[in-house]
């Protein structure tokens, strides 16, 4: 049996939607990240930061950000991904889970369109990126086409709306599950 913070059992939920974001040095990327999913989410979802002790200025760009939704769980020692993912998720309370890398963005209307498809036998979904391997890349669905990045949620949006890619694999830049 695991023991520790990094283990345990899921409370009830008590809000839509918790994003769950697990830094490392990533002063960088987080602000933008951050910024982005905080400007989708309604007023009662929430974003967790899993801080692994980051000495880059990740602390001081977090702290800048002003949100009652933002939760950050700054961590002594770099714990890994998964310890501090689990701390994250035990510590939310959402009834749609998202673990989200501190290096990605998205656009409005991302959560809905993920959440969509967790129904039926579908345990976990993920979106498509310009910037992923597998069936997740884009460029799976576009062909020759090399639409500039700022075009592509459009795209996506227009004419894929629905649609949806199985796999076997989602890659862990963003992957969104139901808490139950």
């Amino acid at each position: 049996m695991l023991h520790g913070p990094h283990a345990g059992t899921l409370g009830s939920s008590s809000c839509h939607a918790s994003v769950i974001v697990v830094s490392y040095n990533s002063a960088r990327t987080i602000g933008k990240c951050i910024e982005s999913v905080l400007s989708t989410l309604g007023p009662d979802d929430e974003v967790i930061v899993v801080d692994n002790a980051s000495n880059d200025g990740t602390r001081l760009v977090l702290k800048g950000i002003s949100d009652s939704r933002l939760q950050v769980l700054q961590q002594e020692s770099n714990l890994g991904y998964s310890k501090a993912a689990n701390i994250g998720l035990l510590a939310s309370k959402g009834e749609i889970l998202v673990t989200l890398n501190p290096d990605a963005y998205v656009n409005a209307g991302w959560l809905d369109a993920l959440t969509s498809r967790l129904d039926g036998d579908v345990a976990a979904v993920g979106p498509m990126s310009d910037n992923v391997g597998g069936d997740q890349f884009v460029g799976h669905l576009l062909g020759e086409r090399h639409p500039d990045r700022s075009e592509l949620p459009q795209i996506l949006a227009e004419e894929f709306a629905g649609k949806t890619q199985d796999t076997l694999f989602l890659v862990g830049i963003c992957v969104a599950v139901k808490r139950d």
